[in-house]
């Protein structure tokens, strides 16, 4: 079975904060949802769909978009 899905949103310009790059894959607790990339859908993280890295920027090393994890 495939786990539930959602796309983080896209920022034009990285605000202040922590950037990590991604793939590899960020492993933040039980995989249970995966985290894709709002541009190429690249998978970018696994995390509980209640407990996502909050004020985190995650860089898309496939395309090179700035994702947040944040809604």
């Amino acid at each position: 079975m495939d786990n539930p899905q959602r796309r983080l949103r896209i920022l034009k310009e990285p605000g202040a904060g922590p950037i990590i790059n991604a793939p590899p894959v960020i492993a933040n607790e039980s995989h249970t949802i995966d985290f894709l990339c709002g541009a190429c859908g690249t998978v970018l993280m696994h995390a509980h769909h209640n407990q996502p890295l909050h004020h985190l920027l995650i860089h898309c090393t496939e395309c090179g978009a700035n994702n947040a994890t944040d809604a």
